[in-house]
């Protein structure tokens, strides 16, 4: 994203919105840092709003390379 659609981005949707917005694209699972990364947003709020999706039953954890990741359920 250029600096002004980045900016849009920001100023127009929160960072959960951001990060359920990233999850909905993901074509296979993705490490927690990756999406808070592709959401512009912090990994604690990532992880976060992850694990509610999760608990929601809306995202499945799983593990890359030994690192926590998530993916569309």
């Amino acid at each position: 994203m250029g600096d002004s659609d980045q900016r849009s981005w920001t100023d127009s949707m929160s960072g959960r919105e951001r990060v359920r917005h990233v999850v909905e694209l993901l074509d296979e699972p993705a490490p927690v840092q990756e999406i808070a990364d592709r959401a512009d947003v912090a990994r604690t709020t990532a992880d976060d709003e992850l694990q509610r999706l999760q608990s929601d039953d809306w995202v499945r954890e799983t593990t890359i390379d030994g690192t926590k990741a998530y993916d569309l359920n």
